[in-house]
């Protein structure tokens, strides 16, 4: 099991904020140490504080479909080595 420092990395479990956040940034790791749930690991930047900010007051904008293949990618990157 690979050791993964969190110090300049937000953590994230909420399926639709990490489906936002991937139309615009990578995802860095997935974490999956606690066994009841897994957690996305995106880098820390100024960029990824806006849309989180922005998804948090309800402001985000994303384009449907976009957001449909982020979901979808995020739903092929949680069951992956499952």
């Amino acid at each position: 099991m690979q050791t993964i420092c969190t110090e300049n990395l937000y953590r994230v479990s909420d399926f639709p904020l990490i489906a936002a956040i991937t139309v615009w940034l990578p995802i860095f790791a997935v974490d999956r140490t606690d066994p009841r749930r897994t957690y996305f690991l995106f880098e820390r930047s100024n960029e990824l504080d806006v849309i989180v900010a922005n998804y948090n007051r309800r402001e985000l904008r994303v384009e449907p479909q976009t957001y449909y293949h982020a979901i979808k990618n995020v739903k092929a990157r949680l069951y992956e080595d499952s």
